[in-house]
């Protein structure tokens, strides 16, 4: 099997698993396309972790997974018929047109990314890690856990999360062939997909400013102009990967869902379906690298805190239960990896080799300067987000609070712990500062400005359509008129939106 029906194999192997969960938490949103194989290779993951801490085969535990899943949902739907999907008449009723254009958009943003790949790019990361691990997991249980103790493969670094190891190695059976090339092409779907996942918030975004607007060519225009947008940064997003996109890194796949779990989980109006989506967006970032964990756990606790709140505001019973049980779910998935490592005595991943050169003051001067020097277009976005949600902040606040959106603060709580842990690493972490950040810091700081870029286009989003709302002409003197919108969507504190 050529490469290309070996990619479509691997889909469909994926979405096989990850058809019902996915169907299950967005319902009938256009998120539901990218979100439908990046389920099933959350369950890939999850696979690999149930082969290597109790033993069997990685497939026998992929298909046991998915059927578990699929049962689940099938309880759900009959004890809850509200959330079967056929009876969902919330969310994008009005606008599927134009989600349905958006989709195409953003689909063809990634065929033109993908387009790339006739060039082939294997990089050395891809080949002595992520196309590594598969080759591990085929094996069995007994190599799996002998690799993860064997200080010997530390470069190799055996203690990453599994999800895209496992969703090569399910590609690969699926394939019928264990080709490198085929690993690259599955590696930059699954970014594709990702990106897709995010760019849809940005639609979602526009539905939520427009769909109050009593004026239809208002309404379009908002529509029109997130579309573009959203297609505009989805290339942003593949641009600012560059090589990471295309050659078998696996930065752009947790960084890109990780932007997606802070759209629909913070940003959008706090519903079931929005925070079911966060979550699952939240498991495919923290079942694919190590960082990616840290800032999915966050995510999935911030997003936790803003369902309380809103629950106790509109008076529903046992909020901190659900908030909690809520954030159990992905705790869980994601930490399974982590502790069957402990249990298993896994030898601790080395990021980086050599002894440790410098004092915590000046490897925190070598890292900031770093920054600076080689993630120069990343800490530019940065900057401008950060000028644009003042102005945001000042001028559109009301209008953001009246469409029912979270706060960007949120975002930018994520940000601050995302480059604090990697910070955090660069000071403490082992080897010579200056060059860890010179190799690494176009992969570490790729979260932070994609997320960047979301903010600075949900702003956009919401002055296209500001003119919805003719008495917020001054933020502060309509600040008790949006006030009183937004509290029409839902009794919440006005600091959540």
């Amino acid at each position: 099997m050529d490469t290309l029906g070996g990619a479509v194999a691997g889909v469909v192997a994926l979405s096989a698993g990850g058809a019902l969960p996915a169907v299950a938490v967005a319902r009938t949103r256009p998120i539901v396309v990218p979100l439908v194989p990046l389920a099933g290779a959350a369950i890939a993951g999850l696979a690999v972790t149930a082969m290597t801490a109790v033993g069997a085969s990685f497939l026998t535990w992929y298909l046991a997974l998915s059927v578990i899943c699929a049962a689940t949902v099938g309880v759900v739907w009959a004890r809850w018929p509200r959330t079967r999907p056929w009876d969902d008449a919330a969310g994008s009723v009005g606008f599927r047109g134009a989600h349905l254009v958006a989709g195409l958009v953003g689909l063809g943003v990634c065929a033109i990314f993908l387009g790339s790949l006739k060039a082939p790019m294997t990089q050395f990361d891809a080949r002595g890690v992520w196309l590594l691990h598969p080759f591990w997991y085929l094996q069995g249980h007994e190599r799996t856990v002998a690799v993860l103790r064997d200080r010997g493969y530390a470069l190799a670094h055996p203690p990453y999360p599994p999800l895209i190891g496992g969703s090569v190695a399910l590609t690969w059976l699926a394939a019928g062939t264990k080709s490198l090339r085929l690993g690259v092409v599955m590696i930059a779907l699954l970014g594709a997909l990702s990106v897709l996942a995010a760019g849809t918030a940005i639609v979602e975004t526009a539905t939520a400013v427009a769909r109050e607007a009593t004026d239809v060519a208002l309404r379009s225009r908002v529509v029109s102009i997130s579309v573009a947008l959203a297609g505009g940064v989805m290339f942003v997003a593949f641009a600012a990967a560059g090589p990471l996109a295309q050659a078998g890194y696996a930065d752009l796949v947790w960084a890109s869902a990780a932007v997606g779990a802070v759209a629909y989980g913070l940003v959008l109006e706090c519903t079931a379906p929005n925070v079911g989506v966060a979550a699952a967006l939240a498991t495919v970032a923290g079942l694919t690298k190590l960082e990616g964990s840290i800032v999915a756990a966050v995510i999935v606790g911030l997003v936790a805190v803003r369902w309380y709140l809103v629950l106790r505001g509109s008076g529903a019973t046992r909020p901190l239960a659900r908030a909690v049980g809520f954030a159990a779910v992905p705790w869980v998935l994601i930490g399974a990896w982590p502790l069957a490592l402990q249990l298993l005595g896994a030898a601790p991943d080395v990021p980086f080799q050599g002894p440790r050169e410098g004092s915590d003051a000046t490897r925190f001067v070598d890292a900031a300067s770093g920054f600076v020097h080689w993630a120069g277009t990343n800490v530019g976005a940065l900057g401008g987000a950060l000028a644009v949600a003042i102005l945001g902040a000042v001028y559109l606040r009301c209008a953001r609070r009246a469409a029912g959106l979270g706060s960007d603060l949120w975002a930018w709580a994520v940000i601050c712990v995302e480059l604090g842990v990697v910070c955090a690493a660069y000071v403490v972490g082992p080897g010579v500062a200056s060059r860890w950040v010179q190799v690494s810091v176009a992969r570490t700081t790729l979260f932070a400005a994609l997320e960047a870029w979301w903010i600075l286009t949900t702003w956009a989003v919401i002055a296209a359509g500001r003119l919805r709302y003719p008495h917020l002409a001054h933020a502060g003197a309509g600040a008790g008129a949006g006030a009183s919108l937004g509290a029409e969507k839902l009794d919440e504190p006005q600091w959540v939106r």
